[in-house]
């Protein structure tokens, strides 16, 4: 009975979060939200290069005309790599998630959940 109370927990959990993917040919992956009664928070930003590269990424809010340096990090020798957030940044209707890279032709995964 413990183990299917936790897995219910579990699969409500999951329930609830949502995975968009993009890849790119440019330098440039963006995360719109085009709802209008839905506001959504990332969890993490996955970006995988096509092969080890070395670059710098930045990860950026776009919303009400302002754009906001969320992070910025310098890589070497990487394929992947995984941004963790680290607070509930609520992406209302409008609003975009922007990652650029020195390096063109990635795949970008957002995972996101409804905004508290």
């Amino acid at each position: 009975m413990k183990y299917l109370l936790l897995s219910l927990i579990l699969a409500a959990s999951l329930a609830r979060a949502d995975v968009v993917s993009v890849t790119t040919a440019g330098n440039t992956a963006s995360f719109t939200n085009s709802q209008a009664n839905f506001a959504w928070t990332p969890t993490a930003v996955m970006v995988a290069f096509p092969g080890a590269s070395t670059a710098t990424l930045a990860i950026l809010r776009y919303g009400n005309g302002l754009a906001v340096t969320m992070d910025t990090t310098t890589v070497t020798g990487a394929q992947q790599v995984i941004w963790l957030a680290d607070a509930d940044f609520v992406f209302g209707a409008g609003s975009s998630l922007v990652i650029t890279s020195s390096v063109p032709g990635f795949a970008a995964q957002l995972h996101r959940k409804p905004a508290p």
